[in-house]
């Protein structure tokens, strides 16, 4: 019914026909920039038209051809009790004024006075002025008052310890209605723990001192139950005295989650194995500080990037198959892969990977991953093996190499009791020998599989000279290149590495006895004449060691890919465990060895990735 632009006033105007209509109607003081006047002549005709436009005013004469003005006033007011009404009675008196007044009339003007249209024309403007400051209060305090009873926080106003306004949420927070709360004080509502310290809280901010603006503080509810809220209070003016406006919302849940997580996290930090967990792209949103520390990365550098930055190609494909397969089951939602872990420098970790599917609202909400390092675990599986190889090796040597001379010693002790010829007592002899050196080296190869645990500064020169000085070198010659330096070793295992490469060269020296046929019945040789074996240090920007070379015969090319195998040997007497011996101290150190020719034609081992003291 109301309504125009603030520029312009509308007015309807029920002059109730006739001359007197068409006079009250164009004696209204008209500007074209303010308002605009029409007219009607009865109450039908004023409902009507109120109807059907808006108009900012209206302007009714008492007496009407179908009623009154009043009449007409009670009609409107049923339909809008705001639309601005003035009266303009010229017949009216005490009377009528007392009953428009009644029925809610905007202004009231005598129509018999002289000035009565001027006087008409400033009460309509008042009217619709004062209407519109009222309309735009009310659409004001609608706003208002929908922000406040919709808001998710408690919204309350307090003065002299007692609440003055509460809106709908801060009855649902505290289990209290609204009139309970308004006839409580505030102090009842909080913690008896809290009271103390929230009422110097408010103390100082009624006194102007530095209170803080928010703050938390717990209060008990209608049904007993205590819950932890979050304040937000200023002051402000209510009804013109000092009040303080607050807000307040429900941190109970979020504390609890806050304290689960702090729980989570503290157990995370705690269980001592790296945990991460990733989005469902795949990327890291949690690691805890095992992880960082494994991987050599600072938690930040590995936040948001993706898990490949840890874990190789093949191991992502891995997992991504694994997180398929439990997708797939309702009931498994964890699985373990192997993976190898990949280091900010660079290093490779053998890991065991125990992946679980987060829970969330999606069907792949992302996985959380414990990692566990199994180097060790794999060590001692490399070990059980080299240990079981050995066995197998050893029942080899045990059942077929010792068989043989001991076949001959048998055979030679009936031929010497049937002929009493001693060169069988020499062949005994020999082969008492053969028998004597597999033992030794059965029993090194069994001390010297296991790994090296600590080393010491072992001097490579005295190692050289004591081993060389324990082997039958006959007229062999050892050449040392120059000052080999000190070495960390176990140095109770490393003389056996060079006392068996310095015998595998002078077994292989250039004599004529190897040329002799083989049977089980070894032959003696003297070996090593004329044969050179050279020591020396490699110092190269690929590697670093020492090398064993001689001049001797060495090896085919075939035969270098099989040196280091147990049982493999080209000498006579030999029993093919002397490199198989070395390669083993070789590892137990975390080193390499390789065989290949030397310069001279014989035959060159090279023991590389040695670290030298600095």
């Amino acid at each position: 019914m109301t309504g125009s632009s603030e520029a312009t006033i509308t007015v309807l105007v029920v002059d109730g026909g006739g001359r007197g209509r068409e006079r009250a109607a164009t004696r209204i003081p008209v500007d074209d920039s303010s308002m605009t006047v029409e007219s009607v002549g009865s109450v039908d005709a004023a409902l009507t038209a109120v109807t059907d436009a808006e108009f900012d005013c209206l302007v009714s004469r008492y007496r009407l051809p179908d009623g009154t003005g009043l009449d007409l006033l009670e009609s409107v007011r049923e339909a809008d009790r705001f639309l601005p009404f003035v009266l303009f009675a010229k017949e009216g008196n005490e009377r009528v004024a007392s009953d428009a007044i009644s029925l809610g009339v905007s202004e009231y003007v005598d129509g018999s006075q002289t000035d009565r249209y001027a006087a008409l024309t400033d009460r309509i403007e008042a009217a619709v002025a004062d209407h519109r400051t009222e309309q735009s209060l009310r659409e004001s305090e609608q706003r208002y008052r929908t922000l406040v009873e919709g808001s998710h926080d408690g919204i309350y106003i307090y003065r002299d310890d007692q609440f003055r306004f509460v809106n709908e949420r801060t009855c649902e927070i505290t289990g209290y209605d609204r009139e309970t709360l308004l006839g409580m004080s505030i102090w009842d509502l909080l913690h008896p723990e809290d009271r103390d310290r929230v009422r110097e809280i408010g103390r100082k901010r009624r006194n102007g001192g530095d209170a803080p603006n928010t703050y938390g503080a717990r209060v008990v509810t209608a049904e007993g139950e205590t819950r932890y809220l979050e304040f937000s209070v200023q002051s402000t003016t209510y009804q013109g005295e000092w009040a303080a406006l607050g807000s307040v919302r429900d941190v109970t849940d979020k504390r609890e989650r806050e304290r689960e997580l702090a729980q989570y996290r503290t157990i995370i930090e705690t269980v001592g194995d790296p945990v991460y967990t990733l989005d469902p792209d795949g990327r890291i949103a949690l690691v805890n500080h095992a992880l960082a520390e494994i991987t050599g990365y600072e938690e930040s550098e590995l936040l948001g990037e993706h898990v490949s930055i840890l874990m190789r190609d093949e191991d992502v494909a891995t997992a991504q198959r694994l997180i398929e397969d439990l997708l797939k089951t309702d009931d498994r939602r964890t699985g373990t892969f192997e993976m190898e872990a990949i280091t900010k420098a660079g290093d490779h970790i053998p890991c065991e990977d125990h992946v679980t599917l987060l829970p969330g609202p999606q069907e792949f909400n992302g996985t959380a991953g414990v990692v566990r390092d199994i180097s060790d675990r794999k060590e001692r599986e490399r070990t059980l093996r080299r240990q079981n190889e050995r066995l197998d090796q050893f029942a080899s040597v045990v059942s077929h190499d010792l068989r043989n001379p001991l076949s001959v010693i048998v055979g030679r002790l009936e031929a010497a009791r049937e002929t009493g010829n001693d060169e069988h007592f020499a062949a005994i002899e020999r082969s008492t020998r053969r028998m004597e050196r597999l033992i030794d080296d059965l029993l090194t190869l069994a001390r010297d599989g296991r790994r090296v645990g600590e080393v010491d500064p072992v001097s490579l020169d005295a190692v050289v000279d004591r081993s060389w000085g324990t082997v039958e070198t006959g007229a062999a010659n050892l050449d040392v290149d120059g000052d080999l330096g000190v070495v960390p070793a176990d140095g109770d295992r490393l003389p056996s590495l060079f006392e068996n490469l310095f015998r595998n060269a002078i077994e292989h020296g250039p004599t004529d006895t190897w040329n002799a046929p083989r049977s089980g019945d070894a032959v003696e040789h003297d070996g090593g004449d004329e044969v050179t074996v050279r020591v020396g240090r490699i110092d190269s920007d690929e590697t670093t060691g020492f090398y064993v070379a001689d001049d001797g015969e060495g090896f085919t090319h075939d035969e270098y890919d099989r040196v280091f195998d147990h049982g493999y040997t080209t000498a006579t007497d030999g029993t093919g465990l002397g490199l198989a011996i070395v390669e083993g101290i070789v590892e137990a150190h975390g080193w390499t060895i390789d065989a290949t020719e030397s310069r001279d034609g014989g035959a060159r081992f090279e023991v590389t990735d040695v670290s030298w003291p600095t």
